[in-house]
This record gives structure tokens, sequence and C-alpha cells, in this order.
């Protein structure tokens, strides 16, 4: 907090003259080119402007000198120059309650003032007793006379921070500039084309109590499908955000080399990078990870590097305390001691990189990027006949791994000729029927949250699988690991698009011969019916664990995935199938990377899409896409997002952008059961969501407001906030 002397009396208004600054409090600071109103280019030789662009202070801190700089390179002033200061009266503090109103004041610089001079002026901060978020007051430079410009921060932004305690949950909401966001507020996105994308806007949710309150995912109403929104950060980390057992430690990072040895000098040759487990396994007691050594081969004219990546650990939806069986008999995913561990992070020296990987000595797999339209190198796992000891390969988006070949790419079944009480993903409309669940248990006591936390919606997820997915690894722990890695990551993008963490709870791995008898051969329906025969009560099966979804995943040629509509904790149609898995995933990069690299990942996220809700993106009216015949009979083929049949046409999964298109995930979020936990934000937790403008339903002006339903005391629910652009 900042603190100056006691209150003081102080009369707004009239000219004040050079002299008078020493006055206490005095903010002193040189423009040093920062802040609001400059430009690039060479500097005038006269100008004025405010002696720094940002300022903070308490609310009790009373008056405070506010300063204005002379910049000269002329010498002594021959003549006057005087600039007007006023209130632009769009901070979120009010006048006349939160500061004395301030009404415009003229400054002069007399002549013989020299280049640094400064005047001042006085904002009168005002103590109350509400216990409110931070505001802000914006005062501005104009009207200079005697020849001088204006450059350099001509706007100030004074910022008042509250001094009240706050005991229980305190939320509030700002834009990317900091400034408080009303109820209802309406924020103007740059006009777009019409299939384009604006630029990110960011809003934050922020928690200045002691307590947590609920917020759930927001809903978005109007133009919804034109606008896209994703949490992309919490308490100032890239998501996926640790869990609250894993809260970043205040520990330096652990430094470790490459944890794989080179086998030739060719980063291009077979089997050219194989692990070593002692380094792969130390990484486990790592809470942040500095690797250095990591080889980027050479590509085109460009020579080999040598790159060091600062990663933190990702949270695991294959935690140690979930059960595992295997042939039937189980125990528990920590009883095997794996070394999985999984990490995200950025390139030392390449501000615009990004890094994802998932390391073990069963197989390590996962991309690294240096540049935003870079290309993509991806950790790629080899087969080995020693499945404990799997070498990788390195390779960009243009090559295809040794031994790996294109092939047809499947689709998500039709379910034409079904019953109706038994249609699965296929037109529009199409779902299981409403089933009354238990609830499972209520958000954690507000106490039991702690300070930093932030617990997201969970879904409970059992995954089966068959023994030709076992197969494509060659052993049990080689399963589990590649199984942890691609529900990580898909875990991931439902937790950036729906603010919804999947935690596998249970998972069945079958090397002896898997009990799933398909009434067909390589027909994905049928492998559907037979998992839906296992568990679903009304078949006379039962669910071994709590969860909300059971899904299998399959290496066995199905003709693609299916998978039940809207079927979230529905315990007799809460079934999804993954099929044709390869054992390879680029982990969501957007690069148009070899169909195998991401056909896994794209699948699986797919048909758990359809399980909360949303439909393919032909299916909506109008369409999203018209990749296949949907609401509209012709096709039209393109690129579209995951919920889409774009990967049927030339260039295959190079079409699909891998996320939710807005409208899919906003239906997904819509179509979340009441009945899941609440999201958690604990004490001192700022959640920063992105919205894009990214029209696709027609030109014009186009509006969404966006809905965050939650409980904390001081602010309405929904809280509501408004987004309007333009499609051109």
């Amino acid at each position: 907090m900042v603190r100056t002397a006691p209150r003081r009396a102080h009369a707004p208004g009239s000219l004040l003259s050079f002299g008078a600054l020493a006055a206490a409090g005095l903010v002193s600071a040189l423009a040093s080119g920062c802040g609001g109103g400059g430009g690039g280019g060479e500097a005038p030789p006269l100008s004025v402007s405010f002696s720094i662009s940002n300022l903070n202070f308490a609310e009790d801190g009373g008056p405070q000198t506010l300063s204005v700089a002379l910049n000269s390179s002329l010498g002594p002033l021959t003549e006057a120059v005087s600039i007007l200061v006023s209130d632009e009266g769009v901070g979120s503090a009010t006048s006349g309650v939160d500061y004395t109103a301030f009404p415009p004041q003229r400054l002069e610089f007399p002549i013989g003032a020299v280049d640094g001079d400064q005047l001042s002026v006085v904002l009168d901060i005002l103590d109350d007793s509400d216990v409110e978020p931070p505001e802000s007051v914006r005062l501005r430079i104009e009207g200079a006379t005697g020849g001088a410009a204006l450059a350099g921060p001509t706007v100030l932004t004074v910022e008042i921070a509250d001094d009240e305690p706050k005991t229980g949950a305190f939320a509030f909401a700002t834009d990317a500039s900091g400034g408080v966001l009303a109820n209802n507020q309406l924020v103007t996105i740059a006009n777009t084309p019409l299939g384009g994308s604006s630029s990110a806007v960011r809003i934050s949710i922020e928690n200045l109590g002691a307590n947590a309150f609920k917020w759930e995912p927001p809903v978005l109403n109007g133009d919804a499908g034109d606008f896209q929104i994703e949490l992309v950060e919490v308490n100032g980390t890239p998501l996926p955000a640790p869990l609250p057992a894993s809260l970043p430690v205040a520990n330096a990072p652990t430094v470790r080399p490459w944890p794989y040895l080179r086998t030739s000098a060719d980063l291009a040759a077979p089997g050219a990078l194989v692990p070593d487990v002692d380094a792969l396994s130390a990484l486990k007691a790592a809470p942040q990870l500095t690797l250095t050594d990591v080889p980027w081969p050479a590509r085109g004219a460009a020579s080999e590097q040598s790159l060091t990546l600062e990663l933190e650990p990702v949270p695991s939806a294959l935690t140690d305390a979930a059960v595992l069986t295997i042939d039937g008999a189980p125990t528990t995913v920590g009883e095997l001691e794996l070394d999985t561990t999984l990490w995200r992070g950025a390139v030392a020296g390449y501000p615009h990189s990004r890094a994802f990987l998932g390391l073990s000595c069963h197989g390590s797999r996962g991309w690294i990027r240096l540049t935003a339209l870079g290309p993509t190198l991806h950790v790629v796992s080899e087969p080995a006949s020693d499945p404990d000891a799997a070498p990788v390969r390195l390779l960009f988006d243009e090559y295809l791994p040794e031994g790996l070949e294109r092939f047809d790419l499947p689709r998500c079944a039709s379910a034409i000729g079904l019953t109706p009480t038994e249609r699965a993903a296929s037109a529009m409309n199409v779902s299981a029927p409403a089933q009354d669940t238990p609830s499972i248990g209520a958000a954690p006591d507000v106490a039991s949250v702690p300070t930093g936390a932030w617990s997201p919606r969970a879904i409970r997820l059992i995954l089966e699988t068959d023994t030709e997915f076992h197969d494509l690894f060659g052993s049990v722990p080689a399963t589990i690991n590649y199984t942890n890695q691609l529900m990580s990551s898909v875990s991931d993008l439902f937790e950036r698009h729906l603010q919804c963490r999947i935690d596998v709870v249970q998972l069945n791995v079958y090397p002896g011969g898997d009990p799933f008898v398909p009434q067909f051969d390589a027909d994905a329906l049928s492998m559907l019916a037979a998992v839906r025969e296992a568990y679903a009560p009304a078949l006379g099966g039962s669910w071994p664990v709590a969860a909300e979804l059971v899904h299998m995943l399959s290496g066995d040629n199905l003709g693609g995935g299916v998978a039940y509509v809207d079927v979230v904790g529905n315990q007799d149609f809460g079934f999804g199938v993954s099929g044709d898995l390869t054992g390879s995933i680029n982990w969501g990069t957007f690069t148009g990377a070899p169909d195998p690299l991401i056909w896994d990942y794209s699948v699986l996220a797919h048909e758990l899409g359809h399980g909360f809700g949303s439909q393919h993106t032909h299916e909506y009216c109008p369409p999203i896409d018209r990749c296949y015949e949907g609401c509209e009979t012709s096709v039209v083929c393109g690129e579209s997002s995951l919920m889409s049949y774009c990967h049927l046409c030339p260039m295959g999964l190079a079409n699909i952008e891998p996320r939710f298109h807005a409208l899919t995930s906003n239906e997904m979020r819509r179509l979340m059961p009441s009945n899941l936990a609440d999201p958690m934000v604990g004490g001192d937790v700022e959640l920063v969501f992105e919205v894009r403008f990214q029209p696709y339903s027609g030109a014009g002006s186009r509006t969404t407001t966006v809905s965050f339903t939650h409980d904390a005391p001081n602010l309405p629910s929904p809280f509501k906030v408004r987004f309007e652009g333009v499609a051109q």
C-alpha cells in the first residue's frame, strides 16, 4: 500500500506555476517513452508529457501530487508554454465519491524553464468504507501553447486500491487495460472479415477475498456462434493450470539435459534417439524443469541447433489413484510406479514459442514451436523391440515417421436405422433419452479451497480398451503411458474451451484378450453396443466406479468412432468409441500434421464432444461448414474444427483445426449437467479469458452476451459482459 502525509486541505483550481515542485508525495519519475499518447519516430524538440503513464495509490492515501514534465532540446524557453490537464471521466472511479472533483487545470512553464522542469497537479483521493475492486481515474494533457507538442505519456491512469479487509469472497471483472467491467457492459471488437478471426480480447475474473466462490463456465447468448471464448491463464500461468495439490513451488527449476541419447550423427536416421531410462525417471521429482541440449534438427538451409526449454508440470488425467485392471485383475496406476511426466512451457530466448511434452521410457511424445507461425517439431515415439526403452524421432510437419503410412481416414459412424432410444451421433437432434442421475456431490466447502487454487469442473471417465490397443504398444506400462499422454492433452482442450477437466477414474487393459464381442467386425456401432451391454443397467450391466462417461479406446479397424449425444451422467447411454487408433498424437498442434500424428487426438476429442452435447458442424443450421451433407445438401470442402467431417475432403486431417468451434463449445457448456461439482475460484486467484470475434453466420453487426453464474456476494448473478463486432 502507498501511504503519504496526513490528509490536508487543498483547493483545486487555478493556474499552477513553475516553482512549487517540492510538495509532499510528488511523483518525479521522468518520461521514458512508456504509456499512452506517445508515438514512434523522432521526438519533437519541444514537448510536454506526464512523467509516467500509470500510478497506483491506496484508497486512504489522500492527496497525491502528479507531475507534468517539459521536454526540450532548445535550451531555456523564450516563450511560455502552457497545457490543460483534465479528467477524461472514463475511469471506473466516481468523481466526488472516490476522489475530489478534478476540474480542468491549465499549467504554465514560464520563460526560462528548461528541459526536465516539472509542474504538478493534485488528485485528492477519498477514502470510504465500501468493499470494492480497484478503481481508476484517467487524466489527459491537451491544448499545448507556445509551439510545444504533446509527446510521450499524455494520458495518466491512476489506479486506487481499496483498503477495506475482504474476509469473504469478493469477485470483480476487468478488461485488458485493467479497467473494471460493470455488469452488462459492452465491449466492442474490431471489424472482422466474414470467416476470419479478430485478435483476442481479454477479460479477467479475480477473487480479492479470503474465501472461494463458485464461478461456472460462461454461456453465450445472441450470436453465440460468432464469438469464441477460452480460459487461457490462471494466476498468470497459461493453461493447463496445476491442480491444487500441485501448485507452483517457489523452488528454483531443476536443470536436466535432454534425456535421449543419439545413436547417429544424422537426426533423420531411423531410431536416432534412445532413452536414458534413469534420466527420464528422475524427472518425476522436478517441480519445475529447465531442459537443456534439446536438439532442433537441420531444416532447409538452417543448421541444427540446441535449445533450452523452460517447463512446468501439466496435470495428469490419469492419476496414481485411478483404478487399473489388467485382464480383469484390479490394482491402481500408482502400483506400477511409471515414470511418465507431462510438461508444457516455452523455449528460452523465443518469446512466442511453445512446447508440450509427455516423457517416459515407454514412449515420449509432444511438440516444440519456436514462433507462432513457424514450423513445429514433433517428438514421435517409435515402435521398439523393448517397450520399456522406446526410441523417439524428431520430425517436422512435412515428414512421416518411419513405418507409419498414410491411411484412408475413418469417420464418425452413421447411426441411421437404429431405434429412437439407441441413436448415436449422426443427425441433428439425435440423442439418448433424458435420464435422472444422482448428484455427484456439492462443491467443496469454501474453507477447503486453498488460497491461490482454481478448482475447475471435472468429468469422471472410465476408459475401456481392447487387446488391439494394447498390442500397439507391446506392454501394459507402455499402454498406460500413451493413454495418459493422450487423455491429458484432450483434457487440456476441454479445460480451455469448456472449463471442465477430464479425470480418468478407471482404466481397463487386456493383454490376454478383451471381453468385448461386437456383432460385426470393423464396425464402430457394434463395438458401441458391446460396451453398452456391459455397462447399461437397463441391459443388466453396471458401472464399477462412480463416473459420468465410459469410452472405448480401440486399436482395431472399426471405420472410425461413434458416441451417444448429450449423455454426461447418463448411466444407460453415456458411452462412446474411438476406433482405428494408431498410437501417435501431436498434442493438438494447429499445423496440418501428417494424419497418423493427429487422428487419435481428433477422434477422441470429437467423440467426447458428442457425449458433452455437440452435433457435427454440418448439422447446425446455418451449418458451420459444408464438408458433408446436413443442414444443406450441397458439399463444399474447406477447413473447420474438431466436430466436422472436413477430414473426408482432400488434404484429410490437415483441414481440421484441433479446437472446438465457438458454437459447439458454447453448446457443450450450456448442456453441462447441473449436478456436477461446482468449479471454485479460491482467494487471490485470477482467471483470464480470451474472446475472439469469428463471424460465420453472415455479414453485419453481431452481438453476444457472455453470462457467468456465480455465488460471489458482491456481484449480480449471472454477471454479464456484452461483445459486439461487425463482420465485413
